[in-house]
This record gives C-alpha cells, sequence and structure tokens, in this order.
C-alpha cells in the first residue's frame, strides 16, 4: 500500500466566500480531485481546497467533466480498500508477536566473528544481542469469506427460491403420484372382480 505523505493545505487565493473567478474555481476543483482520493471524503476534500461542499456538489451536478472526474477519483478510493481487504484476506500483514501485553523479541548470544565461543562480562554472565522484534503474518478470515461471497460464484448467497413455485411443483408431483395409484387399484379391483 502506498505511504500516506505529509500534505500540507494549499493556501487559497480566494477569501472565505469561497472561488469566483473561473481561474479559482478551475484551481479548487484540481485541489478538491487530487484530495479525494487520499482522503476519502468530500469533507476532508473540501477542507483541503478551501471549498464548502455545497459549492462542489453544485459543480457535480453542472459540469460533467468534474462529475466523471469525481467519480474516477471515488472509485480510485474503491480500488485502495479492495487491495487492502485482499492483501490482509489473503497475503496477510506483519506484526509484532505481542505475549501478555508486551511485545515479543528474539534475543541471540553475542559471539566473536568467526568463532561460536560466547562473549560474557567480567562477572562471567553470558552477553546477548540486542533483541529483534518477533514479527508474525496474520490473515483476516472474516475478509477473505467476504470476498470470497462478493466475487466468487460457489460462495454467493443463494437466491430465495420462490416459495409458491416449489409448493405448485410439489403439489403437481402429489396429484400425479395420487391418480398413479387410484389408476393402479382401479385395474386391480377390474381383475379381481368375478366376471359375469
Amino acid at each position: 500500500m502506498e505511504e500516506q505523505e505529509d500534505r500540507k493545505t494549499p493556501v487559497a487565493p480566494w477569501g472565505s466566500g469561497g472561488p469566483k473567478t473561473a481561474e479559482h474555481k478551475a484551481l479548487a476543483k484540481q485541489w478538491f480531485l487530487e484530495e479525494l482520493p487520499r482522503c476519502h471524503t468530500v469533507s476532508s476534500a473540501c477542507d483541503y481546497a478551501s471549498i464548502g461542499r455545497a459549492a462542489v456538489y453544485q459543480w457535480k451536478e453542472q459540469d460533467k467533466k468534474f462529475s466523471d472526474a469525481w467519480d474516477v477519483a471515488v472509485e480510485r478510493t474503491h480500488d485502495k480498500a479492495r487491495a487492502s481487504i485482499f492483501q490482509r484476506a489473503f497475503d496477510g500483514v506483519e506484526e509484532q508477536a505481542i505475549s501478555n501485553g508486551m511485545p515479543v523479541y528474539y534475543y541471540e548470544p553475542d559471539t566473536d566473528k568467526g568463532s561460536d565461543e560466547q562473549k560474557r562480562d567480567e562477572r562471567g554472565k553470558l552477553l546477548w544481542k540486542r533483541g529483534k522484534p518477533v514479527m508474525i503474518r496474520k490473515y483476516s478470515d472474516s475478509l477473505a469469506a467476504l470476498y470470497a461471497r462478493a466475487n466468487l460464484p460457489e460462495y454467493k448467497d443463494k437466491q430465495q427460491i420462490d416459495l409458491r413455485v416449489q409448493m405448485a411443483e410439489e403439489a403437481e408431483k402429489a396429484k400425479d403420484d395420487l391418480l398413479a395409484s387410484l389408476g393402479a387399484a382401479l385395474n386391480e379391483n377390474s381383475k379381481a372382480a368375478p366376471q359375469g
């Protein structure tokens, strides 16, 4: 994932009333569209561009090019979310191991270069190299399940079967079975009855 860079809000050349000239509006639109995929919220992008929410929604309604660029920016944020979900679910993320609420470190005995003999201090106590954090890879089963349900046909939620259609089919089958068994019973009775 890309790192969030430190950005300073640009100084708008217009006052508190918002951009008035065509150049100022173009600049405000540019800043808004640059910030929206970074911050993922309209309010934050408006703050960054020093414009009001009402103005950007009005521009979205009136300016097709701006509206399309806005939609592309929103889709880019969705792509970031998809990538993050996929990474956490299937690639996992490295985290430092925690035990009893404390970070876990791996310590190695300190040895001289080229020698297996361990270093000891003046009292004979074994010296240890600085600890390395123990890292573990964590996966998200719940995100993997959500991804599978959304993208893999065999995991999608099954649509509800129309109960009326199912009941009508079962009733038709039951009727056919009843008529067949009645027909068979009548045939047996006619064969068993004395001819005369």
